[in-house]
């Protein structure tokens, strides 16, 4: 935002809808809306943080927790989206994806989701998967729950 250049690259794990909006749409609204303004930074400043937390990590991970600490992730963002319930989700990644976002060769990935798996802390079927065992995936994956952001402040 506010580049001439994009200053990341992302892609949609599902279909999405995206909308270009000029720079003075951004500028109109927040000066118009500052607790949507302070909401937006509040989100970026976690998202920041998360993503440092994760990229200090997985140099110094091994195969299963990378698989838990993605798996992990996204089911903390299916929920705080709202489309599921419970303790299963869709997983739209083939097995190259999934390698690829944890930084292993997909040969690795599968071994390390198979271990998961023999293990009993989630089942994988059909791109659904089920966490059998909240808590012991937290700790493979060496992660906290998500903090909930508080905006009464605002």
């Amino acid at each position: 935002m506010a580049c001439d250049l994009a200053a990341d690259t992302i892609q949609a794990a599902t279909d999405a809808v995206v909308e270009v909006l000029p720079l003075s749409v951004f500028a109109k609204v927040f000066h118009e809306h500052p607790r949507l303004a302070a909401m937006l930074f509040m989100w970026a400043q976690e998202e920041r943080v998360h993503l440092m937390r994760r990229l200090s990590l997985v140099g110094k991970m091994k195969g299963p927790q990378r698989i838990a600490a993605l798996l992990l992730d996204l089911y903390e963002r299916v929920l705080i989206g709202g489309t599921e319930t419970g303790r299963s989700f869709n997983i739209p990644l083939t097995q190259p994806e999934l390698a690829d976002g944890t930084g292993m060769t997909t040969v690795h990935a599968n071994r390390s989701l198979k271990d998961l798996r023999d293990s009993g802390i989630l089942t994988v079927r059909g791109g659904r998967v089920t966490i059998q065992d909240i808590d012991k995936l937290r700790a493979i994956a060496n992660a906290a729950p998500r903090l909930r952001r508080h905006t009464n402040w605002l």
